[in-house]
C-alpha cells in the first residue's frame, strides 16, 4: 500500500504487510523520514482478564514454522511467572499497518486466555520512533492507557504528527495533546522527564534489539516466536495464531 489506509471494512481486501525499519512507506502522511535528524534525549502491560482455560493445550499442527512464524535460534528469557506466556507487540504509533490492528487487538487484549501475559512495546529505531516512543511511555507513566487508541486517531485521522524534527516542537506537540485530555502541565513535564520513562525506552529498545525487530506490527510469544500479519494471513488469523502457540507453551511448560 502507498498510502495509510484506516477503513477497517477495507482489511480483508488487502495484503496486510508491516511498517518496515528501513522504509516508511505505511507511514502516516505528512510523517517525517524515520530518519530525519531529530534528537530526543513500567513497560506497558495490559491487566489480564479473568482466568479462562486455554482453547487447547496441544501443539498446533495447522501452522508452519517459518511460513507461519519465526522460531529463534535461541530462546530469550520472559517477564512471565510461572503459568503465564508472554505475548509482546512491538508497534509504532505511525504505522498505518499498527493503527489499522488496533481495533483487531483490543478486541483480543479484552477476551484472550487468562494464561496469556499481554505487553505492548513501542520500537526505538530512528528520532522519529523516539518521539513516539517517549509519548507512549509517557502516557503509561501518567496512568492514562485510556488515551492510547487516541494517540493513533490523533496521528492518522486528525494528521497531528505529535513529533517534529526539533525535539522541543516535539515535546510541546505531545504536551498540548496531553492537555486537551486532561493532563496538567506540571503532571506531564514530571513523567516526560521521569526515570521510569527513560528506562523504559532503554528497555524497549533493548528488546527490539534482542528480538531483531525489523518491521511492526511484530509479536513475540514466550520470547521463543515471532510472528506478523501477513505470516498469520489475516488479523483474526493472527490472534488464532498467538493463542494456539501460547497454549502450546504453556502445555509444554506444565509437562516440565
Amino acid at each position: 500500500m502507498n498510502r495509510v489506509i484506516v477503513i477497517a471494512a477495507l482489511l480483508a481486501a488487502i495484503p496486510l504487510q508491516a511498517c518496515s525499519r528501513t522504509g516508511d512507506k505505511e507511514a502516516a502522511p505528512g510523517m517525517p523520514p524515520a530518519n530525519a535528524p531529530v534528537v530526543v534525549t513500567q513497560i506497558g502491560e495490559d491487566s489480564a482478564p479473568a482466568n479462562t482455560p486455554p482453547p487447547s493445550l496441544v501443539r498446533p499442527t495447522k501452522w508452519v514454522a517459518g511460513t507461519n512464524y519465526r522460531v529463534l535460534v535461541s530462546p530469550l528469557p520472559t517477564d512471565a511467572p510461572a503459568g503465564k506466556v508472554e505475548v509482546i507487540e512491538f508497534f509504532w504509533y505511525g504505522c498505518g499497518h499498527c493503527y489499522a490492528l488496533e481495533d483487531t487487538l483490543t478486541g483480543w487484549a479484552k477476551t484472550r486466555p487468562g494464561f496469556i501475559q499481554f505487553r505492548r512495546l513501542h520500537v526505538m529505531w530512528a528520532p522519529v520512533h523516539q518521539q513516539h516512543a517517549k509519548l507512549y511511555f509517557t502516557m503509561l507513566a501518567l496512568g492514562r492507557e485510556d488515551l492510547h487508541g487516541k494517540i493513533f486517531e490523533e496521528i492518522h485521522k486528525n494528521r497531528n504528527l505529535l513529533a517534529a524534527q526539533d525535539p522541543a516542537a516535539s515535546r510541546a506537540l505531545q504536551q498540548s495533546f496531553f492537555e486537551k485530555n486532561g493532563v496538567s502541565k506540571k503532571d506531564f513535564d514530571a513523567a516526560f522527564d521521569s526515570m521510569a520513562v527513560a528506562t523504559n525506552m532503554q528497555r524497549a529498545a533493548d528488546a527490539s534489539n534482542r528480538y531483531a525487530v525489523e518491521s511492526v506490527p511484530t509479536f513475540a510469544i514466550n520470547g521463543k516466536f515471532t510472528t506478523e500479519v501477513s505470516m498469520a494471513g489475516s488479523p483474526a488469523m493472527l490472534v488464532d495464531l498467538v493463542n494456539d502457540l501460547a497454549a502450546a507453551e504453556l502445555d509444554s511448560g506444565q509437562k516440565k
